[in-house]
């Protein structure tokens, strides 16, 4: 049986990861990047992730240069919409 990070998380298989490029990172990123909360907002550098999402769209060529970089990219993705989630209040 495999280890995760998270204590009874499910451990995200590597196809999964390799999975989260192109396209719908793109949206992903630039959903997260009109979300931001004013708090997160100060501490992101939103052009940064404009460009990665104009990386991600373009993953086809980005993707064999990078095989992680829809990884890494999800990685900061989840800090950010973690944080969105935590500071915005609750409906």
């Amino acid at each position: 049986m495999g280890r995760c990070a998270v204590k009874g998380g499910p451990q995200p298989k590597q196809h999964e990861q390799r999975e989260k490029s192109g396209e719908p990172l793109a949206r992903e990123i630039r959903q997260a990047v009109e979300e931001l909360h004013p708090a997160v907002s100060e501490l992101v550098d939103r052009d940064k992730l404009l460009r990665l999402a104009d990386q991600a769209a373009d993953a086809a060529g980005h993707a064999r240069s990078d095989p992680n970089f829809g990884f890494s990219v999800g990685r900061s993705l989840r800090a950010i919409n973690q944080l969105n989630a935590w500071l915005s209040p609750t409906p």
